[in-house]
């Protein structure tokens, strides 16, 4: 499989949108409520990119056509008091996970901030995603222990991970590749998702 790694361009919108959309359903059913999952539509999607103009985003292509993206920024909604970079979302349609290309996502994502001086990356996980959580933890994000909760029709949780040493650590991006092959706990209670209106989760 030849998959294509580059920045989103602003008519990337539609396509983005399309991935957006349909991996919340895919990832999400069965860990969030179901009522939420239903209401949640492609056209609310395509205005999220549409208006942002597909900023800070990689997007991975398959035959010409975009299968997965991953988006990165300063830390939203900031109350740590220190200068976190932030994973935004990553988002990969199933048929294509189980190949690497979230990780090559996620670090082309970790190598634009390290230009941006980021001591630290962060990112929010739902707490219940346990593949998730096992995929930040091998590429080394670290569980705080900090967590939030947000009311999706009912309460979940999640949880903040960062990674230190940003430089140190990645070991570069590919724009072309081929596939062979009790902590102390600060709660805060949150009524709607962040602007993107997407936690970071698929890969």
């Amino acid at each position: 499989m030849k998959v294509i790694l580059r920045k989103a361009l602003p008519d990337d919108y539609e396509q983005i949108a399309f991935v957006h959309y349909k991996a919340w359903l895919e990832t999400y059913t069965g860990l969030l409520p179901e009522s939420f999952l239903k209401n949640r539509t492609l056209e609310s999607s395509i205005n999220i990119f549409k208006n942002n103009l597909c900023s800070n985003t990689v997007v991975a292509i398959v035959e010409g056509k975009i299968i997965g993206f991953c988006g990165w920024g300063p830390l939203r909604n900031n109350s740590f008091e220190e200068n976190f970079g932030e994973i935004h979302g990553i988002y990969l349609l199933d048929s294509y996970k189980k190949h690497k290309i979230g990780r090559k996502m996620l670090e082309f994502a970790l190598e634009k901030l390290s230009t941006k001086n980021y001591p630290k990356v962060s990112l929010w996980v739902l707490s219940s995603n346990e593949n998730a959580i096992h995929f930040y933890k091998k590429l080394g994000f670290s569980d705080t222990g900090i967590v939030k909760e947000e009311n999706l029709g009912e309460i979940i949780t999640e949880s903040f991970f960062y990674k230190g040493n940003l430089k140190k650590h990645i070991p570069g991006y590919v724009f072309y590749f081929n596939d062979r092959q009790e902590k102390n706990t600060v709660k805060l209670r949150c009524l709607m998702l962040n602007s993107y209106n997407y936690l970071t989760a698929s890969f």
